[in-house]
C-alpha cells in the first residue's frame, strides 16, 4: 500500500494544514452554510419596507385593471397618470362619505 504524501511547506517537514485546522475550516464552512445571520434593522426600515411592499401591490392591482388594448399605447408615465386619477376619484368618494357621516353626527 503506497504512503500518501501530505503537502508541506517547501524546505520544511511541517504540513500546510494540520488535521485540526482542516476540521475547523470544514466545520466553519458547514455552520456558515446552514445558518443565516440576521441583519439588524431599525423599526423605521421595517415599516418603510412594509409600506413600499403594500404600495407596489396596489400599483400592480391597478395595472391589472387597465384594459389590454390600452396597455399597447401606454408608457409608465401614462399608466401612473391613470392610476393617480383613479386614486383621486376614490379619495373624493371617501371624503364625501366622511363628510356625510360628520353631518349626520352633528345633527344628532
Amino acid at each position: 500500500m503506497p504512503i500518501r504524501m501530505i503537502p508541506t511547506i517547501p524546505g520544511s517537514k511541517k504540513p500546510l494544514l494540520t488535521a485540526s485546522e482542516i476540521g475547523t475550516s470544514c466545520f466553519s464552512a458547514f455552520r456558515g452554510s446552514l445558518l443565516s445571520f440576521r441583519v439588524p434593522r431599525t423599526k423605521q426600515e421595517i415599516e418603510g419596507d412594509y409600506k413600499r411592499k403594500k404600495l407596489a401591490e396596489k400599483f400592480q392591482e391597478r395595472l391589472r385593471l387597465i384594459q389590454k388594448q390600452d396597455m399597447d399605447i401606454l408608457d409608465l408615465q401614462q399608466a401612473l397618470k391613470l392610476i393617480q386619477e383613479d386614486f383621486d376619484q376614490e379619495n373624493a368618494k371617501i371624503q364625501e362619505k366622511v363628510n356625510l357621516d360628520l353631518q349626520q353626527f352633528a345633527t344628532n
